[in-house]
């Protein structure tokens, strides 16, 4: 497997990324992510490695952004990867790159979990497996998200993985300052508080000062049309710990860090077992950090339950 991988990392990082219709913002993306190819084609080969029969498996890449892990299935032998991602330029990178490597999914579904039921239902296809990388802590309603998937298929092997490790207390401090700052926002946009204090004001022109703040601060984590019902029916949104925060416009969660128990709980609600796998560091690098990113990587390796805590990610898996 290292080696088919290895092969298409050289293949990919020798492509010319300027023919490829797509923004130059976004061929920038693409080229960053190319840079750390070595080092993800490694997670995609935990992800993957669960696989039997990969000559009849369905496999399906959510969230797949430049759509390189569907890359690597279908070099690994995987006979469809149905590829899906809400965002239009990912979904246009997908095609395109496939179009210039000769490789790719075999289907590309631009939207969310609602758009991928409806799809495998009129194509009456059950997928085998998911894999989704990075992609979890940003989903807005898990709930409804697992809903989706799991009509497609009840029993469907599925695997996450994320790095916002709750186990890592450095980590989840290092997340929650990003969170605060688009609470807050930046000089040249908005924060999410701002945006939800604009929309309620909006709406409820009849509120005190007082009560529009009061309510941007307590509908934190929810999308303005659930915004509008809670003010509405007067239910704050008091379920969220004090840092998590969501674009409300688009209901993309801020790197959301959940306690293992929730996973655990939502995963339980649909018959699954929740299985979690500790994460390792990049090795790519020049001394000293390489070596110590090793001992890292040795820590978490001989010491799992003590290694959870220095991870940079975390594998969440299923069984049904």
């Amino acid at each position: 497997m290292e080696t088919l991988f290895a092969d298409l990392c050289k293949q990919i990082a020798g492509t010319d990324f300027g023919s490829i219709s797509v923004s130059e913002q976004y061929i920038e993306k693409v080229r960053r992510n190319v840079d750390t190819l070595p080092y993800y084609s490694k997670i995609y080969s935990c992800c993957l490695s669960g696989l039997t029969d990969v000559a009849n498996t369905v496999l399906v890449d959510y969230g797949g952004g430049c759509a390189f892990l569907s890359q690597f299935a279908k070099r690994l032998g995987v006979a469809k990867v149905i590829y899906v991602d809400i965002n239009t330029e990912s979904a246009q990178t997908a095609a395109e790159l496939k179009r210039v490597l000769g490789i790719g999914p075999d289907v590309i579904i631009h939207g969310d979990s609602r758009d991928f039921k409806d799809w495998c239902a009129e194509n009456n296809l059950v997928p085998d497996c998911l894999v989704s990388v990075d992609v979890i802590e940003h989903i807005y309603d898990l709930d409804a998200f697992f809903g989706d998937l799991l009509s497609v298929n009840p029993s469907m092997k599925m695997v996450f993985t994320t790095a916002s490790n709750p186990c890592n207390r450095l980590k989840v401090r290092k997340l929650r300052k990003v969170m605060l700052s688009d609470e807050q926002g930046r000089w040249d946009e908005k924060g999410f508080y701002a945006q939800r204090l604009d929309f309620i004001r909006q709406r409820f022109p009849q509120l005190t000062e007082n009560e529009l703040e009061y309510w941007a601060r307590n509908t934190r984590g929810l999308v303005f049309d659930d915004i509008e019902k809670a003010v509405a029916e007067k239910r704050p949104n008091t379920a969220i710990d004090r840092y998590n925060t969501c674009d409300p416009a688009t209901g993309s969660w801020t790197e959301r860090v959940l306690p293992l128990s929730d996973y655990k709980r939502l995963f339980s609600k649909y018959k699954r077992i929740l299985c979690v796998e500790n994460g390792f560091y990049d090795t790519n690098r020049t001394q000293p950090q390489k070596a110590f990113r090793a001992l890292l990587n040795g820590i978490i390796r001989l010491f799992p339950h003590l290694g959870r805590c220095v991870a940079p990610f975390i594998i969440l898996k299923t069984k049904y």
